[in-house]
């Protein structure tokens, strides 16, 4: 009994008796107000027998939306089997397994790809994998696909694999797999919001490769797309893109204005990410252009977003970003407790870059208070973080060279301290980057 509307099950069956016309439009305005009744989706599904998806053809649009439904209820219930599955078994049933074979799992794998990227890159460029054995045997009558069809999941599961890689610190891959995404992409017929996509993750690596001109002149084209197809989402992403480049290029003014265009486009309340990253860009920005107050202000609610984000990254950035804050208000003292919380908490995450950074902007602090010999201890203790992990060869050597130049050179202490903060920035992410005094 559905108290609240009429009887999904007579409505519809009353649609298919009109006719297709009257049918359609009568059956687009039923399903859109019973859309979020869990039951009388149901209800509708058992009457149409979506299996073989009978009925539903004559109603056209509506049909093929019920269809939609009936194959992600289906797909929801197969990954919750085949999450449980090893690696290898999960590959081959992708390969070999037709049901696996649409542009909704390929898609669904790229989801699972983007949400562990940031903590699982490894098992992030598996999925990727599965999603690019999936797009390979898209069929071309798949509706779910963007303009483009098989070519366009390709190309995105490549650019998936593009970004994966330069998380995993391999440029040459990345930039292999993204060229290969750019290939798939050459017939023009493809959808203009898979273009995009992969321009955003281009964007990515030509900032890893320090270019970053090519970096914005690549986002901003993103940015133009998605504004010419109407994807505000996509345009507001692609603007907080925008924005972490320029202010890592040390245009915080242009980075702000950016944030500013991204703010009315964004759903920050229904994408948790999204809200954290939007929060922390804008308390760092205006930290970086000495404008304290208005960022301690933001704190709170930043903090707020990056504990529901399930990242313990994400507190200890905002953590981060507060020290830099009370820095800036001028109580040193209290700065350098938070920056030590804050150490503390990326030395238990093995995040010897992050502990890196970290150390340095304390070792900052102790510079303006002339406690030179601290300086120092710090610069040694940074050595044996960064040998217990594997870290490039060249990072090892620049942390080296650093912790003897503090030694011998106090009063150039604060310019040595800001060249390999700005280096270390860079060499993340490419392992052949060279550090020089």
């Amino acid at each position: 009994m559905h108290e609240e509307h009429v009887d999904p099950v007579e409505f519809a069956r009353g649609c298919c008796e009109y006719g297709n016309l009257f049918g359609q439009k009568a059956f687009e305005a039923h399903l859109h107000q019973v859309g979020q009744c869990p039951g009388c989706v149901e209800e509708l599904l058992t009457f149409f027998e979506l299996e073989s998806f009978g009925e539903l053809a004559m109603l056209e649009e509506p049909g093929r939306e019920l269809t939609r439904r009936a194959q992600y209820r289906e797909m929801d219930s197969l990954l919750q089997a085949f999450a449980r599955l090893p690696n290898e078994e999960k590959f081959e049933r992708v390969c070999n397994d037709g049901r696996f074979h649409t542009a909704t799992m390929a898609k669904a794998f790229l989801r699972n790809c983007r949400s562990r990227w940031g903590s699982e890159p490894r098992e992030a460029m598996f999925d990727a994998c599965l999603a690019l054995v999936a797009a390979i045997r898209v069929r071309p009558t798949d509706e779910d696909a963007p303009l483009g069809g098989r070519a366009a999941m390709k190309a995105l599961a490549y650019a998936h694999q593009g970004n994966v890689w330069r998380l995993l610190f391999d440029l040459p891959a990345a930039e292999k797999a993204l060229g290969q995404a750019q290939a798939e992409l050459a017939d023009e017929l493809c959808d203009q919001r898979v273009t995009a996509q992969v321009l955003r993750y281009q964007s990515g690596l030509l900032r890893a490769q320090r270019r970053f001109s090519w970096a914005m002149a690549a986002i901003d084209k993103a940015i133009r797309v998605y504004g010419k197809v109407s994807d505000r989402q996509g345009e507001g992403e692609a603007l907080l893109v925008s924005a972490r480049l320029r202010a890592a290029a040390g245009q915080s003014e242009d980075a702000l204005l950016e944030l500013e265009r991204a703010e009315p486009l964004l759903e920050r309340v229904e994408n948790q990410r999204i809200g954290f990253v939007y929060s922390n860009l804008e308390v760092g920005i205006l930290g970086h252009l000495g404008r304290y107050s208005e960022a301690a202000e933001l704190l709170p609610e930043a903090m707020a977003l990056a504990e529901e984000t399930g990242n313990p990254n994400d507190p200890l950035r905002i953590r981060w970003c507060e020290a830099r804050v009370t820095a800036g208000l001028g109580d040193l003292h209290e700065a350098e407790t938070l920056y030590e919380t804050v150490r503390s908490g990326f030395l238990e995450l093995d995040a010897a870059f992050d502990v890196a950074l970290v150390s340095l902007e304390i070792a900052q602090l102790y510079v303006e208070q002339e406690r030179h010999e601290e300086v120092q201890h710090l610069a040694c203790e940074m050595i044996p973080i960064f040998q217990s992990r594997e870290i490039h060869r060249e990072t090892l050597a620049a942390v080296k060279l650093f912790a003897d130049a503090v030694r011998v050179e106090e009063e150039e202490q604060a310019e040595t301290i800001g060249k390999l903060s700005a280096y270390l920035s860079n060499a993340r992410h490419d392992p052949a980057y060279r550090f020089s005094l």
